[in-house]
């Protein structure tokens, strides 16, 4: 029959301890699996953001593009200064978005 030793439990209990303990910091820890799923998120949620403003900065430069001297378009020209100073005929109606 085994004899159950104080030195033998106490050795198993900071076993248990230890391993409990390398267990919490795998999961939760500065670079545990948690933080790897959150910065999983977090990079799916930048990639989304950055190809909005990416496309935001082609429609913006389409725009200034059509506003330069050498390839002026007329409409536009006459449609943003309309909107910056708030101009129209009476008998015009002004469709905004």
């Amino acid at each position: 029959m085994q004899r159950f030793t104080t030195r033998g439990i106490l050795k198993s209990l900071f076993f248990a301890a230890a391993m409990f303990y390398l267990f919490f910091h795998a999961m939760h820890g500065k670079q545990g699996i948690y933080a790897l799923m959150r910065e999983q998120h977090r990079r799916v949620r930048l990639q989304e953001e950055l190809t909005q403003v990416t496309k935001e900065r082609q429609q913006l430069e389409n725009k200034v593009s059509r506003l330069r001297d050498d390839s002026l378009d007329k409409d536009l020209l006459d449609e943003q200064s309309r909107r910056m100073l708030g101009d129209a005929h009476p008998d015009e109606v002004l469709v905004t978005q």
